[in-house]
């Protein structure tokens, strides 16, 4: 276990009866926070599980993320995957676009981030006819700046803990608790408060410096996620989760190309299931409460500044624990298995086993995807690039029972949520063709 917030990581094992062990001996969980050494990825034990995957900066780039999403938008239309982040521009490449633009809407407010930085370290928000020639040739990401939505006449952001255990298939899930970060000063549009930051940045890093920063008092300046809930009430609360649920969804499925890729290059098939993922997603809720997707950390701080952020981080990575199969210290099914003594009926209940039990482990964790899609053309599943993936993908989510069905909730209930045991069929085969060799083709 390293990096910041190590001891509270340290912590939560602990109370789940490991310790940390020197080297690379022995060991059941690796939390790295940064990227790992690839050829570790081929050196796992069946029983080892790693949080980082490769190629997760496709996400966690600024730019990177922003050129995804905007290749699903070209490939398959605003209606689709519009709506997830501002308008944005890459500079240096699109500082001509964005020149045009700010002649177009003189009056309209920017905010710039460097393509590659945290915490709200060289953020500014200026006006149309700000002049880019402060940037050079820095890559940089200049967004539309969003009017938000207001908490105690103050602008706020969501800090989400969102977790991917698989990619293929896909499976996400966002944690039920996390941060409402507020700015310490009343929001203004106003031309001389532009370069305040105790305005315009939500950061606890920025604010924290700032004399009335408050984040112990449930009144303060960082709350729960719940207390969010309570404030907009349980009809609004429910329209915006399943549109965050959607947001982060949308996310995946954008950047699952690449990502499949990296574990498909690195990562034996036999151990792919060993791997996850936690990522810090910050939303903004605008004026009309739309989710908007700001930016994904890939190793969002879990050290606790307060009690409220410790007890927070404690419980989500206590269920993030349990959800990997740590906790109970229930090896991951299939991690054991080779390439070549695995057969299309066992890989079948491989991947059924392990989704059924990893859902049974998710305490707090709320499932993202798969996920109950009723209507076909609006599916996410038909985005996938590869088509095996669209077909695994369709299947799993035809098996999901639709909320608003108290027939399908009281089985869903009583399964646990789990998948029948039926949802491949053809598209498993052709995977498995793929995966393990041509002497599969006659199992039918």
């Amino acid at each position: 276990v390293m990096g910041k917030g190590s001891g509270l990581i340290k912590q939560v094992l602990g109370d789940l009866g490991l310790t940390c062990s020197p080297g690379r001996v022995s060991w059941r969980v690796l939390w790295s926070p940064r990227c790992v050494p690839l050829d570790l990825y081929r050196q796992l034990a069946h029983y080892q599980v790693v949080n980082r995957m490769p190629s997760s900066q496709a996400l966690t780039r600024k730019d990177a993320l922003v050129a995804n999403i905007r290749r699903m938008v070209k490939r398959h239309g605003a209606e689709h995957f519009g709506m997830m982040i501002p308008k944005t521009f890459l500079l240096p490449s699109e500082s001509e676009r964005l020149r045009n633009e700010m002649i177009t809407k003189p009056n309209a407010l920017w905010i710039v981030k460097p393509a590659t930085g945290s915490q709200g370290r060289d953020i500014r928000v200026m006006k149309s006819n700000s002049k880019l020639t402060m940037f050079g040739k820095t890559n940089a990401i200049v967004s539309r700046y969003l009017g938000p939505f207001l908490i105690d006449n103050r602008k706020f952001d969501l800090r989400l803990y969102v977790v991917v255990t698989c990619i293929d298939p896909l499976r996400v899930y966002w944690h039920e608790e996390g941060l409402v970060r507020m700015s310490t000063e009343p929001y203004s549009t106003d031309l001389s408060q532009l370069s305040n930051g105790y305005v315009h940045l939500t950061n606890a890093a920025i604010n924290r410096n700032h004399p009335d920063y408050d984040d112990v008092s449930e009144l303060g300046h960082k709350r729960p996620l719940s207390s969010l809930w309570q404030l907009i009430g349980p009809e609004r609360s429910e329209t915006v989760k399943l549109a965050i649920s959607s947001l982060i969804a949308k996310t995946f499925v954008s950047v699952h190309s690449v990502l499949s890729n990296g574990i498909q290059v690195h990562v034996p098939h036999r151990r792919a299931n060993q791997l996850f993922e936690l990522f810090g997603f910050d939303v903004l809720l605008d004026n009309k409460l739309h989710p908007w997707l700001l930016e994904v950390n890939r190793s969002p701080t879990l050290s606790g500044a307060s009690p409220l952020d410790t007890e927070i981080k404690r419980r989500m990575l206590s269920d993030l624990f349990s959800l990997v199969g740590v906790k109970t210290n229930a090896y991951r099914p299939g991690g054991g298995r080779t390439q070549t003594s695995m057969s299309l009926a066992a890989y079948r209940q491989a991947i059924i086993a392990e989704a059924d039990a990893e859902y049974e482990r998710r305490h707090g964790w709320q499932r993202v995807y798969p996920r109950y899609e009723p209507h076909p053309r609006m599916a996410l599943a038909q985005f996938f690039e590869e088509r095996q993936a669209r077909s695994i993908a369709a299947y799993l989510c035809n098996r999901i029972a639709p909320p608003a069905n108290a027939r399908r909730q009281h089985s869903d209930r009583k399964s646990g949520g789990k998948f029948s045991s039926r949802i491949l069929d053809r598209a498993l085969l052709g995977r498995v063709r793929r995966k393990f060799g041509m002497h599969y083709a006659a199992m039918r």
